[in-house]
């Protein structure tokens, strides 16, 4: 399963770990079934060194499937200068 989801949001230092995990977490639960099941269980974030304000990020996390259980799910997440401002995307590689 491939999804994407794509929101503008404000220009922020992205290596703050709660703000990654706001950005991305919504950009994630955007896509979900049951977006108020979603559990962030690791985060590996990786800064771009030509603009601080953008990077990658690997997150694990839990969230109810389609049957009502939990699994276990997998998304690359980046947030980059598009125009004046930054977006993040979320790509769900498994759930």
């Amino acid at each position: 399963m491939l999804a994407t989801a794509c929101a503008a949001l404000p220009t922020k230092p992205w290596v703050e770990i709660t703000q990654s995990e706001i950005e991305c977490g919504q950009a994630i639960r955007d896509q979900l079934r049951d977006p108020g099941s979603y559990e962030m269980t690791e985060m590996r974030i990786r800064q771009e060194k030509t603009d601080p304000e953008a990077g990658k990020a690997i997150i694990q996390f839990r969230a109810k499937n389609g049957f009502g259980g939990y699994s276990m799910g997998v998304a690359m997440c980046e947030r980059f200068k598009e125009g004046d401002s930054y977006k993040v995307t979320a790509n769900i590689t498994s759930q």
